[in-house]
């Protein structure tokens, strides 16, 4: 495979990745929303990521699957895994991109 369709592959698998991570914090964002404005008629997970699904795919033009156990668990304060990975990183992210030169 040529470098530039690996770079290009990359670039695309990065760029769902940060969609996706947009989606899961729009859904939390409107569960918070959601549950501060009706408390009495609580919405549940599955929903507001249904809903979430679907205004992605009218924005973005692909569907976006969200878990509802993943809304549930940033709701709970657990951390998205490459928030985690950025925090233990030995370089900031500026340094990554400067790369390696001999």
């Amino acid at each position: 495979m040529p470098k530039g369709n690996k770079q290009a592959e990359a670039a695309n698998k990065k760029k769902l990745v940060e969609q996706k991570e947009a989606a899961i914090q729009c859904a939390v964002e409107l569960y918070q929303i959601l549950a501060h404005s009706n408390p009495e008629k609580l919405v549940g997970y599955r929903t507001v990521c249904k809903m979430v699904e679907d205004e992605m795919e009218r924005e973005v033009g692909v569907r976006i699957e969200l878990c509802y156990n993943t809304i549930c668990a940033r709701l709970n304060g657990v951390y998205s895994l490459s928030q985690f990975n950025q925090e233990k990183a030995w370089l900031l992210p500026e340094e990554e991109c400067q790369g390696h030169r001999p």
